[in-house]
């Protein structure tokens, strides 16, 4: 064995057997050599080079160490040869990713119709309309908490050619429906570089299934405000677990040609892909959400419907007893921009109709109550083909 491969089985022992964090980025490592106690390692893409160097890197020269390999340090490089990507492995723990841990069945719609979004989204989400402080003014930093979970959006600049210009946080529909395309992109692809369609007109009506429309209201200067908005802003997700705190903090896409020019001059310079940053698209492999997108998409009049859709498919199928939430803490995970309970309260019941329409496992399954909402379990919308608590392959 080389010292690789004697680090590698110490790893595969430590983080587990069939573990996100090995399989998808420890596993996929190829050795190069051993050249004056620099250990080469060659990664497959530079998103898993950053990644492992970012995070791995000292838990791999700890063990060389524990090994008296004589390893002072670790050079990682990508490999000219793709390596194909490792499959989505199957976990039989709850509390990690719901995209690994609830398997999907591929038939079901041919797999076009199965999406994903970021995990923590369906707790703890984007604001649903234009946020401005007290005095008016726009705001730049957003935060909600919901439980243990906190999520911070805070605003960015992009360059329209003559200067650096303030961009509002992304709220409302158009970005919670372009998140989870593009991450079902990154999800399904394996890939953190996602393909976009060849024109704005054709991603709004082909894969967003919206309508398409110029002008000042229209659907793309909805969507073109959003999209810029979503491009530019930093995302922090932080969820308390015992007395430690787990934090993910940066751009969710770090490479993004914004158009600049208004469509009534020219064709808008639009990309052919976006790159999700390496941070985010391994946050996002390790918490993806899987949900119906047919149902996600007939909610896109409704960003309240949305996050309850998300919500409820995060939370129901992990409960095994009755659980009570009060409107208030709702209110304040989902809803801060109501000032009344109530109000959120009447605002809630509404969109949950439309949600149970098209969720129907959860009907009868979210009960408002004195004070409280008692949710109860039902399956996912996206049917595991291993059943909950089964005994899964290798597991």
């Amino acid at each position: 064995m080389n010292e690789w491969e004697r680090i590698s089985e110490r790893l595969r022992r430590q983080f587990g057997d069939g573990t996100t964090i090995y399989t998808n980025w420890l596993e996929p490592l190829q050795f190069l050599a051993v050249v004056g106690g620099r250990l080469r390692l060659a990664a497959p893409n530079a998103e898993v080079r950053d990644y492992v160097q970012d995070r791995y890197a000292q838990s791999i020269l700890s063990t060389a160490a524990d090994l008296g390999l004589g390893i002072t340090s670790v050079e990682l490089e990508v490999d000219e040869q793709p390596v194909p990507d490792p499959p989505l492995v199957q976990h039989r723990s709850t509390m990690r990713s719901v995209a690994v841990d609830t398997l999907w069945d591929p038939v079901r719609g041919g797999g076009g119709d199965i999406a994903f979004m970021h995990a923590f989204l369906a707790q703890v989400g984007l604001p649903r309309k234009h946020m401005r402080n007290l005095d008016g003014s726009q705001a730049i930093r957003y935060e909600r908490r919901s439980g243990n979970c906190a999520f911070l959006v805070q605003a960015g600049e992009i360059d329209n050619g003559k200067g650096f210009v303030l961009q509002p946080i992304p709220y409302g529909p158009k970005p919670r429906l372009m998140l989870v395309d593009i991450c079902t992109r990154a999800v399904r692809d394996r890939s953190p570089e996602v393909g976009l369609e060849s024109s704005v007109r054709a991603y709004l009506t082909k894969r967003l299934d919206v309508g398409w429309g110029g002008g000042r209201n229209g659907q793309y200067t909805l969507f073109r405000k959003q999209a810029l908005a979503l491009a530019a802003c930093s995302m922090r997700f932080a969820v308390e677990r015992g007395d430690r705190v787990i934090q993910f903090q940066g751009m969710p896409i770090s490479q993004f040609e914004a158009w600049v020019v208004s469509e009534g001059e020219q064709q808008p310079l639009w990309p052919g892909s976006l790159r999700l940053s390496a941070e985010f698209y391994g946050s996002l492999i390790d918490h993806g959400l899987p949900l119906d997108m047919r149902a996600y998409r007939a909610l896109g009049h409704s960003a309240l419907a949305m996050d309850i859709y998300a919500f409820l498919a995060h939370r129901l199928w992990r409960i095994r007893d009755p659980v009570e939430i009060s409107w208030r803490q709702l209110r304040d995970a989902m809803g801060p921009e109501y000032a009344d309970v109530r109000d959120f309260r009447r605002k809630f019941l509404d969109a949950l109709k439309a949600v149970q329409a098209v969720y129907p496992e959860s009907k009868g399954k979210a009960q408002p109550i004195r004070g409280r909402l008692r949710l109860y379990r039902a399956d996912p919308p996206v049917a595991p083909l291993t059943p909950r608590g089964a005994q899964r392959p290798g597991g």
